[in-house]
């Protein structure tokens, strides 16, 4: 017979503690603890930020080298803690398959080492529309698809919102809205369909135009306060998020309007006081990059890249000594790109004095072309309306894209994938007809109305804008 052998215990006790040392060696090392979008969602937007979060704190740049996404893409990265997202340069087609790896061995703070590799797929969904409705009274944000179905009511305010703008990611929509006879700043989140208060203005006076910075840390907004003799005083305030105390970006006695945040964090806006756009590199009166003269005003757009702006200039035609004094003066509005480092400007237009009426400039989101409308000033060229063009970013291969003169055509927007453009149509001749909004294809091919809730013909809505 055989005696069964016991283990000594003194062995058990060793061989406990490896296995101890060894759980507890792979709780302690980094994994990964969300993804966004999930794993399998369908319906992403087409520009969607790629997030991971991980357990510990890790070392950035063993994570950025081992991240790949396949359809590639270019892009950047941004850490808040130990959550990095991923925000791609050009947006994936619709329905398309969109798959992540992030490869083993990226390194904790700790340098304690990821030993699996991380994928997962999700795949794009169709562009959709957000826009405001009704024109007539208070109006909420809708959401809306050229793939079909009814629109959706994203909010549902007492007072009605004011005016809104997508974030970068387009995952978010930041408005402003009346709330018991007040104006407040707030974000909602489009998928979770949740809002979130980020400011409440002064009872005296209305905030609009918020925006928020690319990294999401800073709010600009334009508070309009009322002063003595009946007059508004607009001017642009900045708050640190979240919880921040609201400070003003300009001189204290310039008005100021239009707060634009270019993808590399500048901020640009109109100071009226000087009649030039401001160009931030930093929030600092005394810390201005450069001013651009202008007397129009009108809104600048930045370029996807953050490396150049582009805004219309009116310009006076000198009258000549034989000029007829009783006609009115002539002018034309030529589209100027500026570029961010060094203030260099370039007429996208024509040449100098080509009569036209160029207003409303829209980069597509490669950066590569630039929606507009525009009027012809000739006589043999003059139209009741403004048609919409597009060219290259640098002015090159302008093309007409609309052809109906009685219409106005303004506030172009382009869809995600830069197929596809949305704008307001105005008839010029019926002036008490409702403006529309539509959309075509950049090839030209008309795509025809938005839809509006509980309207025929599909009128009332306004301020279309695609969600990246």
């Amino acid at each position: 017979m055989y005696r069964r052998r016991r283990i000594p215990l003194p062995l058990l006790g060793a061989l406990g503690l490896l296995l101890g040392l060894g759980a507890a060696a792979l709780i302690s090392l980094p994994r990964v603890t969300d993804l966004t979008p999930p794993p399998g969602s369908s319906g992403a937007l087409a520009a969607p930020a790629v997030t991971i979060v991980f357990s510990q704190d890790m070392q950035r740049e063993t994570v950025e080298a081992r991240f790949a996404v396949s359809p590639e893409r270019r892009g950047s990265f941004h850490w808040s803690d130990r959550r990095m997202t991923f925000t791609p340069e050009d947006p994936w087609a619709e329905g398309e398959d969109v798959a992540v790896t992030l490869a083993a061995g990226a390194t904790s703070l700790r340098g304690l080492p990821m030993l699996g590799a991380t994928r997962w797929t999700f795949s794009i969904g169709a562009a959709r529309l957000a826009y405001l409705w009704p024109a007539g009274g208070p109006a909420d944000i809708y959401l809306w698809s050229p793939a079909g179905g009814e629109p959706a009511r994203l909010t549902q305010t007492l007072g009605g919102v004011i005016d809104f703008r997508p974030t970068p990611d387009g995952t978010r929509l930041v408005f402003s809205a009346w709330d018991d006879g007040a104006t407040a700043i707030r974000v909602l989140d489009i998928a979770k369909g949740t809002t979130e208060v980020l400011h409440r203005c002064d009872p005296e006076a209305e905030c609009r135009n918020a925006a928020l910075s690319p990294d999401g840390t800073l709010l600009t907004y334009e508070e309009h306060a009322p002063q003595s003799g009946g007059q508004i005083l607009a001017r642009v305030w900045v708050k640190p998020l979240p919880g921040g105390r609201p400070a003003l970006v300009a001189a204290e006695d310039h008005p100021t309007s239009q707060p634009t945040w270019s993808s590399r964090g500048w901020l640009g806006l109109y100071d009226h006081a000087l009649m030039a756009y401001a160009i931030y590199d930093r929030l600092d009166p005394a810390h201005v990059a450069f001013y651009v003269p202008n007397e129009l005003g009108d809104p600048m757009v930045w370029s996807p890249d953050g490396l150049a702006f582009v805004f219309p200039e009116m310009v006076f035609v000198p009258e000549s000594v034989e000029a007829d004094t009783e006609a009115p003066p002539q002018f034309y509005s030529h589209l100027r790109r500026v570029a961010a480092a060094d203030g260099s400007a370039v007429d996208l237009s024509g040449n100098e004095g080509f009569l036209v009426e160029d207003a409303g400039p829209a980069f597509s989101p490669d950066g590569r072309w630039i929606a507009f409308s525009r009027r012809g000033l000739a006589p043999e060229t003059w139209t009741p309306g403004r048609q919409i063009w597009r060219m290259r970013s640098d002015g090159a291969e302008s093309l007409q894209l609309t052809d109906i003169a009685s219409l106005n055509h303004a506030a172009v927007t382009w869809s995600p994938d830069g197929t596809r453009i949305a704008y307001m149509v105005f008839d010029q001749l019926n002036p008490t007809e409702p403006a529309v909004m539509s959309w075509r294809w950049i090839d030209r091919t008309d795509g025809g109305l938005i839809v509006v809730p509980e309207s025929d013909p599909a009128a009332g809505g306004y301020a279309p804008a695609w969600i990246p």
